[in-house]
């Protein structure tokens, strides 16, 4: 289904990409084209079928052969980032790191993650169908129950949440499965797009992913007169 969709987009926007272009057939042939199996057997087969190619597992294959590395050892010290030398910032010998903004945790003590899949929703795919939506149609944050009755806060209370960046205003939702400290939000509403309180270089040094599990934050109860 993703690739189908891909393979129109790439028509439709003219990208040149002859395999894409082909559609989506072509492309699980191109997947398929070293497994000595083809599309056409796939269909017409009512169960799985024997891949003449295929090489079963084999123990310690990487300790015999070597690994993918320079050095082709499994590396407890990382040649690569070595190579880098100290300039870089990095640590060449696996180090923890704390992956908290440098926000000030007197003003922001929690820790806000985002990202959590909701059974209604696949990212922002399907959330913006009217039946799906309908199944949480507030935008709201999930939050230990602890903290909720340190603050006062009930389900169904509006709250503010807020990083140096801005603040957006939800719901809130007290939950067991939420660890103390904690609130998780979904990603996807427009209303209250939880992504602006993200900076955008609060980034994982080595992989350059986003920090979206590792914001500080605070929150609070919106008083009647000043919710929305």
């Amino acid at each position: 289904f993703r690739s189908q969709i891909i393979s129109e987009l790439s028509r439709a926007l003219n990208l040149g990409d002859g395999l894409l272009e082909g559609g989506y057939d072509k492309c699980i042939e191109y997947i398929l084209q070293d497994t000595g199996a083809n599309i056409d057997d796939l269909k017409k087969a009512q169960e799985p079928i024997h891949i003449p190619s295929a090489v079963p597992y084999k123990e310690r294959k990487y300790t015999e052969s070597g690994y993918d590395t320079p050095t082709g050892k499994f590396e407890l010290v990382s040649t690569v980032i070595e190579k880098l030398g100290p300039s870089s910032g990095l640590d060449c010998l696996p180090t923890y790191r704390s992956s908290l903004d440098n926000a000030d945790p007197s003003l922001y003590p929690f820790i806000l993650f985002t990202g959590s899949s909701i059974s209604n929703a696949y990212n922002s795919r399907l959330h913006h169908i009217p039946g799906l939506r309908s199944l949480r149609p507030r935008p709201q944050a999930d939050i230990a129950i602890e903290d909720a009755e340190v603050l006062n806060i009930l389900h169904g209370d509006e709250i503010e949440v807020s990083t140096p960046l801005g603040s957006i205003t939800l719901m809130a939702n007290p939950s067991a499965m939420i660890k103390k400290g904690t609130i998780s939000i979904y990603h996807d509403y427009k209303e209250a797009d939880v992504n602006t309180l993200i900076s955008w270089n609060h980034l994982d040094p080595y992989s350059g992913f986003a920090g979206f599990k590792s914001i500080r934050c605070s929150m609070k109860r919106k008083e009647s007169s000043d919710a929305k």
